[in-house]
């Protein structure tokens, strides 16, 4: 299994992130490890119609349930590592905290949300058609965070791809309209925490910005 990995916006990443608009992974998995999760996500999902998600949704802790599910998990921690690492002289914690699947038949959809005060948030693409729903990344989340945020993210439009893995900052707002195809749209998600031991365990938010207590 090989990973190929494509970063867009600056190459800063020592600002981690306020210019770090997306980091893109190209995973070039065999078929039947996207098949293995997909399964695991028929067998372990239910409809859920929460504020946020209007699909079927596993439990949070899912990656302790498939392990293909925590290899997706662990190269997403594993690369945010990477970044924080290289470009800090900081020492970082950096770890999973939560990692789901979803299954979006035809009409679900997640509304506009984002995943704060997580620092890193991730979605990788199970299973669809370039013709399901795309990925829509925007700005700020909602008007309680621009006293904390200044930065003016741009739209991003993400076309659905089976084996593509896409990492951003937590803050950054998302959303799954309708699904539209008669065949169901399987994605992984998570999020990832980032701390370093002079803050006393308190969270660090991507731009800096102490954000609460773990």
């Amino acid at each position: 299994m090989r990973f190929v990995v494509e970063q867009t916006g600056k190459k800063d990443y020592g600002t981690i992130v306020q210019d770090t608009e997306l980091i893109k992974f190209e995973v070039q998995w065999l078929d039947e490890f996207n098949s293995s999760i997909k399964d695991s996500i028929d067998r372990t999902s239910r409809i859920d119609d929460s504020k946020n998600v209007k699909a079927h949704h596993s439990r949070w802790d899912f990656y302790e349930q498939s392990q293909s599910v925590k290899i997706v998990c662990d190269q997403a921690v594993n690369f945010v590592k990477s970044v924080v690492e290289t470009d800090s002289n900081v020492k970082w914690d950096v770890k999973l905290e939560e990692g789901w699947g979803i299954k979006y038949e035809r009409g679900d959809s997640t509304r506009k949300h984002s995943h704060f005060p997580h620092s890193w948030s991730f979605i990788y693409f199970v299973y669809g058609c370039d013709q399901c729903s795309p990925l829509k990344l925007y700005s700020v989340p909602d008007d309680s965070l621009q006293k904390f945020i200044n930065y003016k993210f741009e739209l991003h439009e993400i076309e659905f791809k089976p084996g593509k893995m896409m990492i951003f900052p937590g803050w950054v707002s998302h959303e799954v309209q309708e699904q539209q195809c008669d065949h169901a749209r399987y994605v992984v998600a998570g999020n990832i925490s980032q701390k370093t031991a002079e803050c006393s365990g308190k969270i660090i938010n991507v731009d800096g910005y102490i954000s609460g207590s773990s």
